[in-house]
């Protein structure tokens, strides 16, 4: 038996133990509920068709508005909204925190713009409270001399949690809508 047999036949048994323990993984994963999330269900319907039965309450700050715009594109995924099912009830804070402060002057140069969202889905048919959740975000901006520059880093800060807890939000309220809710 020359080196290149044994070499073939050494790989041969480590691809059919490859096989069988890929095999065995399958198995396994067969005895599990695993389904994919945006996938059809057994009984029809989707979570992406609950997602975008939900109605969002409308906010009426900046803030609020932003994590509102963002919620009804992360629930209809930019086309037109079901018949609503649900609402969700958004209640935000947000606080400014001082990070960095220059000794000379006494003014704060770093900001920490820190919001947290409390929300809370509700069924239009019972009134009922189904899920209620609490998430948070932070940003951090610089500011500088100009007035303008601070606004916009403001804003910046929070179009950016904005963001994240919107898709935090979307995220927990189609997994609870997944697993049957």
């Amino acid at each position: 038996m020359s080196l290149s047999d044994a070499l073939r036949l050494r790989a041969s048994h480590w691809s059919r133990l490859g096989r069988g323990i890929v095999f065995l993984g399958l198995l396994f994963l067969a005895g599990c509920n695993f389904q994919p999330l945006y996938g059809e269900r057994a009984g029809g319907g989707s979570v992406r068709d609950d997602l975008a039965a939900i109605a969002v309450e409308v906010q009426d700050t900046r803030l609020g508005q932003e994590i509102y715009n963002g919620l009804v594109f992360a629930f209809t995924g930019g086309g037109a909204p079901a018949p609503p099912r649900y609402t969700l009830d958004l209640t935000i804070s947000r606080t400014l925190v001082d990070v960095g402060i220059l000794q000379i002057s006494g003014t704060p140069q770093t900001r920490t713009l820190k919001v947290t969202v409390s929300f809370r889905l509700i069924d239009q048919a019972s009134g009922e409270e189904v899920f209620a959740g609490r998430t948070f975000a932070d940003a951090s901006f610089d500011r500088s001399n100009q007035r303008f520059a601070n606004v916009r880093a403001e804003r910046d800060a929070e179009n950016r949690a904005a963001a994240v807890i919107s898709s935090d939000i979307r995220t927990r309220v189609a997994a609870f809508l997944a697993t049957g809710g």
